[in-house]
């Protein structure tokens, strides 16, 4: 049973926290940040400046980046995260722009995201 339908069940509140939780994950987002994966979809250029780049996530390390903050989650929630998140990838790679990014000398030696390295 999913956290929310406990919610349910203990505040007696007829579901309304699993269609809380529905809404918010609709197309593997927070309802939130919806309005932020349509201006990329129409944008010209996108800057982004974080330790985090998703356009540049592998599979593994958006894995093991979901799997450290979700521990509890299952197989299958993580791996709809993961798909949602390199889903974004799609809009830059139909881009014809350039993308410069500068990477860490750290991140090039050790390989973020590989169990390996406690990531």
């Amino acid at each position: 049973m999913h956290f929310a339908e406990w919610c349910d069940r203990f505040f007696n509140t007829s579901g309304y926290f699993a269609r809380l939780l529905v809404r918010v994950g609709e197309r593997g987002h927070p309802g939130w940040f919806v309005p932020y994966i349509n201006l990329e979809k129409q944008a010209s250029r996108v800057e982004d400046y974080s330790n985090a780049l998703i356009m540049l996530q592998t599979w593994e390390y958006a894995e093991a980046t979901f799997r450290a903050t979700h521990p509890r989650e299952a197989d299958d929630q993580i791996k709809a995260r993961i798909e949602a998140r390199l889903a974004r990838r799609e809009v830059m790679e139909a881009m014809t722009v350039r993308l410069p990014t500068s990477v860490r000398s750290v991140g090039l030696r050790y390989g973020g995201g590989h169990r390996a390295h406690g990531v």
